[in-house]
């Protein structure tokens, strides 16, 4: 891979430096990016955040969370880095992080102040030196090697040499003389050994008398426990316990199975009782019975309603049959065709819309009145128009007033220029001729103005009165409005009566053809009626009526039918139900019912039957359940109670047996005294038995008396080994003052001594020969021939970051440094000799060198920290040149400062240059993200104007001006609050923040001295009613924050130590689906949300959060609750007038209004 990594976007959503809010740096230049800002505004976090995207598994930092984009070689990548994982994307798919140089070299990206304007470069010079000797400084590595030295002490060490040969020499002489006492000690100490074997013996003779009488115990205890029974060491103690209370639960065990049997007998005669079938009667069963009787009921009300609607369908008909009297033939009212009705119906309603819409015409035209001919409007409007012309026109004696007026004040102002011109010096002539030049110009000029102009009320006036109109009874403007009005009022009384003589024309027109209409609609109607067989004279309302009775009478006809036909299907579904219900309670012994309450009296008394089957078999279960416990407990305790037998071998069956081991028990803790001496007389007679070789073994099996008999003998022979000792420590004492304390050894000991050092210093001067040879000859060759790659790249690169100008060398030796050689003269020059602009371009082209080396081909950013602060103008230009010449190869170039100056001298730089660039303010961005983070709550929004100064704005256009953020609710203190909550006058919160003051931990760290030296007299009030804001502030934050926990991220799942991390990711991404509420998600996790997460992990978690607060278990306080107790913590205040009942609202809406509630709740 090669090419130009270029950085597009930095995110630090959280860092150890930045937990309450993170920031976003866009928009950064491939070329030069200046990124400024004051002090604590982002930029080493910047700066960090840069190394850990471009080294995401060395520099990233714990419990960050940060997010990057670069370009490299087209390709766009994206890496997510946070607490529990590591994600890295190109173009938008996963990938693996691009091969940049180690991790370990980073700090050669990053260049500070202090690295390139050091006195000199050493450290970094022997580092080049090292890399340009393959690796070694030679020079170096001989010093400390000591080749370059002198061997000394070559006397002194041949006279030890000499003096510890001559000791040796005296030693030997000494030792020949001890040699004859050690002869005589040898012979004494073979009869002391003779003597002490006889004394050993004694030992073994008291051992053989030992185990004897070990063996006679253990015989006499074996005696005694041949009296207990073999099965006594079985015993364990409880066994007469257990024998009584096994006893008792067999008896209980026999009484509850008697208990039990009688109880099923009980309940087996009850089932009989019910006499219902083997199986019963399952609850199905009944309730299919129960829904047929259910179906039996509805169908008796069926009928029933059936019967009603029935007499009433009757009722109807007979009304409507009286209701038509004669008018026709009631047998003939069932065959009348309905299509003939029908058409009947359709003809008489369209008759009485038609004489509805002539009625509707007819009183229209009454409304309308007689014809009369309106006056004509057009000429009245006419009429208007002049007279309205008449009022704008001007008057002629304003006009006239107009021409002074302008005439007198050209003549002003031309007077006024010609003395000013005099009296700035001017030449009176000069200005009289202005003077002339200008009267006669302005002159002609307000002729053209001001001519004359026609009189426009004259012309409108005749105009008017050529209408043939009735004018005003006086020509003025009085007369003229009021003739005006009444114009328009004619006018539009004329359009009106205008409108009217239309519409009679309409109505008239629509009247005939209403007329036409009804005329062939008689002839209808009499065509109907031969053909229905009705009377043709009736009018059209009595054809309305008669057919509308006809229909209603074959309506209730057709009702009675459907009655009567429901009630008879109603009838025989309640008969087949009947039916079939009786079949199907025949087998329960039921005749079958005749009614609806025969079959309810058979179904209650089935129940009532089922019921006590159900009770008397459910009586039977427990009563069977309870046998099978009795036997089930029974059986138990025979097992038992032959275990306990069998595990000492008797018969459970045989009261002899029984009666053994109650008797036995009893003499249990006498068993076990004697089991105990006699396991312990055995352990000593297998401690006391000889093995094979030991002195005891010929005396093991004989007889006590001649075991004593030995004994007496073997204390003789220790009489006569104890004169044999005195006599040898008498002679060894001898022997000891004549050796002098190993004078011999000591003596060859520094001789060899000696020996050894003559023998290093020989190999020391020869190794520091060799050595002074060997370091010559590699240097010589590494400086000619084998010069690493940094240095040749580092003199390309100072080469054209001075345009040519020098080229670089590098000079070896005790303290290796660089030269730069003059291209134009030959001149060579060390790095004291060089400008300070030059050495520090020299210095950065080999760092740059020295970075290009790891690079293999990837071009990776330079960051620069402050490299121009404290500098002077030649240095600074120098970097600056330098910079400019790195981005121009493709390099991108990150650069920090805290000053202005050096941003400005930037922009001086970049301007006239055609390298892209940036400028970036990094508390502008912070400030712009924060707002759109937590902006002011319940306010509409408000363009942003550069503009510093409230103006007539309101407190909260101001504050919308200033991108006021809001309030973290859950930050540790007010210290980061702005100002702007904390105030309510605009022109004091713009005074403070002249002065530097934005947020509240400044002003609150002045206090009141502090606050009055620096904003004058106003400045204690302006304090006083800050510090009470804060106070009830607080009191909002702390009464919000009852029963709301802080938001749950995965920093701080990871700092509770009961998420492990193969879980983390899993728990985090849990914790954001319920938006940091921990609550919820200990909940959750509790219900399984995490298969085999642990129940202790899950408490553990818990403790953790409710300790750092993220779990509150306190309900959260109403509004009106944290309303209250903010007033009353401020009432204080309030009555001192220090603060406003609306300050303290707007400080409750704010504190409150971002986050209202838990998330998730």
């Amino acid at each position: 891979m090669s090419g130009h990594l270029a950085l597009e976007r930095i995110e630090v959503r959280r860092t150890p430096g930045f937990r309450r809010a993170g920031f976003t740096v866009d928009g950064l230049s491939p070329g030069v990016n200046v990124v400024y800002g004051p002090n604590g505004a982002g930029k080493t976090t910047t700066a960090r955040a840069i190394e850990s995207i471009l080294w995401p598994d060395d520099a990233v930092q714990p419990e960050a969370s940060l997010f990057g984009r670069y370009l490299l070689d087209g390709a766009r990548w994206t890496v997510d880095l946070d607490t529990t994982r590591r994600a890295c994307q190109r173009d938008g798919l996963p990938a693996e992080p691009p091969a940049f140089p180690p991790g370990i070299a980073r700090d050669r990206y990053r260049l500070s102040l202090t690295e390139l304007l050091q006195a000199d470069d050493r450290s970094f010079a022997e580092q080049i030196a090292r890399e340009s000797a393959g690796g070694y400084d030679v020079a170096a590595a001989a010093a400390r090697l000591g080749f370059n030295g002198r061997v000394s002490g070559r006397q002194a060490v041949g006279d030890a040499l000499r003096s510890a040969r001559k000791q040796v020499d005296e030693a030997r002489r000494v030792q020949e003389d001890l040699r004859a006492q050690e002869l005589m000690l040898a012979r004494l100490r073979s009869e002391q050994e003779k003597a002490a074997a006889a004394v050993g013996g004694a030992q073994a003779l008291d051992r053989a008398l030992e185990l004897a009488d070990a063996r006679d115990a253990k015989a006499a205890l074996t005696g005694q426990m041949k009296a207990f029974p073999e099965w006594m060491g079985r015993l364990v103690g409880d066994e007469k316990e257990r024998l009584d209370r096994l006893r008792e639960q067999a008896e209980a065990a026999e009484q509850a199975r008697r208990q039990a049997e009688a109880s099923l007998e009980e309940a087996r005669l009850r089932l009989s009782g019910a006499n219902l079938p083997g199986d019963g009667l399952r609850y199905e069963q009944l309730s299919a019975f129960r829904e047929t009787l259910d179906r039996l009921r509805e169908l008796d009300r069926t009928c029933r309603d059936a019967e009603r609607r029935q007499a009433e369908a009757k009722a109807v008909l007979a009304a409507e049959e009286r209701s038509l009297g004669g008018a026709v033939v009631r047998n003939r009212l069932a065959t009348l065709a309905l299509p003939g009705l029908q058409e009947l119906g359709k003809h008489a309603r369209t008759e009485a819309k038609l004489w509805g819409e002539r009625a509707s015409v007819e009183e229209e035209l009454g409304r309308l009145g007689d014809e009369t001919e309106p006056p004509d409007p057009d000429r009245l409007w006419q009429g208007m128009r002049s007279l309205s012309g008449w009022l704008r026109g001007p008057d002629p004696g304003t006009v006239s007033r107009m021409r002074r007026t302008a005439m007198t004040s050209v003549a002003v102002a031309l007077l006024v220029g010609a003395g000013g011109f005099v009296a700035v010096g001017g030449p009176p002539v000069a200005a009289l001729l202005a003077l002339l030049l200008g009267l006669a110009t302005g002159w002609g000029l307000l002729a053209l103005l001001l001519r004359r102009a026609p009189d426009l009320r004259s012309l409108h006036r005749q105009e008017f009165e050529r209408l043939d109109l009735a004018g005003p009874q006086v020509w003025s403007e009085e007369g003229v409005t009021a003739r005006l009005e009444v114009l328009q009022r004619e006018a539009v009384e004329a359009e009106a009566a205008r409108d009217r003589k239309t519409r009679r024309s309409e109505v008239l027109q629509k009247l005939a053809t209403l007329g036409a209409r009804q005329a062939e609609l008689d002839t209808e109607r009499a065509s109907l009626a031969a053909r229905v067989g009705l009377p043709p004279g009736a009018g059209f309302d009595e054809w309305v009526w008669l057919v509308e009775r006809i229909g209603s009478w074959q309506t209730a006809e057709r009702k009675v039918r459907e009655a009567e036909a429901a009630l008879e299907a109603s009838r025989r579904e309640r008969e087949r139900l009947l039916t079939a219900l009786g079949a199907a309670l025949r087998p329960f012994g039921y005749a079958e019912p005749r009614g609806v309450e025969a079959a309810v009296a058979a179904l209650d008394d089935l129940g009532r039957r089922r019921e006590a089957w159900e009770a008397a078999r459910h009586a039977a279960d427990q009563a069977q359940e309870k046998l099978e416990q009795a036997k089930n407990q029974a059986q138990r305790v025979a097992e038992e109670r032959a275990a306990v037998f069998a595990r000492l071998g008797l018969n459970a069956a045989d009261l002899g047996d029984e009666a053994q081991i109650r008797r036995w028990v009893e003499r249990l803790e006498e068993y076990r005294s004697l089991q105990s001496d006699w396991d312990f007389a055995r352990r000593r007679v297998q401690e006391l038995e000889p093995g094979s070789g030991e002195s005891i073994v010929p005396w093991a099996g004989r007889p006590r008396e001649e075991l004593k008999q030995a004994r007496q003998e073997v204390a003789a022979a220790a009489e006569h080994l104890e004169e044999a000792t005195k006599e040898i420590h008498s002679i060894e004492a001898l022997v000891e003052q004549a050796k002098k304390q190993h004078a011999l050894e000591e003596a060859l000991a520094r001789y060899e001594e000696a020996r050894d050092q003559v023998r290093a210093l020989f190999r020391q001067e020869a190794r520091m020969a060799l050595g002074r040879v060997l370091a010559s000859a590699v240097q010589e060759l590494s400086r000619d021939s084998e010069r690493p790659q940094v240095f040749h790249r580092a003199r390309d690169v100072f080469a054209r970051i001075t345009a040519g100008r020098y080229r670089l060398e590098l000079q070896d030796g005790e303290g290796p440094a660089f030269r730069a050689v003059e291209s134009e003269t030959g001149e060579g020059r060390s790095l004291e000799e060089l400008s300070s602009g030059t050495r520090v371009q020299l210095l950065l082209a080999v760092r740059v060198a020295f970075v290009e080396t790891q690079e293999h081909g990837v071009r990776l950013p330079l960051v620069f920290d402050e490299v121009l602060a404290n500098s002077d103008d030649e240095r600074a230009r120098a970097v600056m040149d330098a910079v400019v010449a790195l981005a121009c190869e493709g390099r991108q170039i990150v650069y920090f400062t805290a000053q202005m100056d050096e941003v400005a001298k930037w922009r001086s730089v970049l301007r006239g240059s055609d390298v892209p660039h940036a400028f970036l303010d990094l508390a502008a961005l912070r400030r712009g993200q924060e707002a759109t983070r937590w902006p002011l709550p319940e306010e509409p929004a408000l363009e942003a104007r550069p503009v510093p100064a409230p103006g007539d704005r309101s407190y909260a256009e101001y504050g919308r001006l200033l991108q006021v953020p809001g309030i973290d609710p859950y930050a540790s203190d007010l210290g980061h609050v702005h100002l702007w909550h904390l105030l309510d006058a605009a022109g004091d919160l713009y005074r403070v923040l002249r002065h530097g003051l934005e947020r509240w931990g400044p002003l609150h760290t002045l206090g009141e001295p502090g606050s009055e030296a620096l904003l004058g007299e106003d400045g204690l009030r302006i304090y006083r009613q800050a510090f009470a804001a804060a106070r009830a502030l607080e009191a909002t934050l702390q009464a919000w924050r009852i029963g709301r926990g802080r938001p749950v991220d995965a920093g701080a799942l990871a700092a509770s130590g009961a998420v492990s991390r193969t879980f983390l990711p899993r728990v985090a991404e849990l914790a954001r689906q319920y938006g940091g509420d921990a609550r919820l998600l200990v909940e959750s996790l509790e219900r399984g949300a995490l298969p085999r997460f642990r129940q202790s992990s899950i408490d553990q978690l818990r403790e953790h959060l409710e300790q750092q607060g993220y779990l509150d278990d306190l309900e959260p306080l109403a509004p009106e609750e944290v309303r209250a107790r903010v007033l009353g913590a401020v009432a204080g205040e309030l009555r001192q007038g220090l603060l406003t009942q609306e300050h303290v609202e707007r400080l409750i809406r704010t504190g409150t209004g971002a986050r209202s509630a838990v998330p998730g709740r």
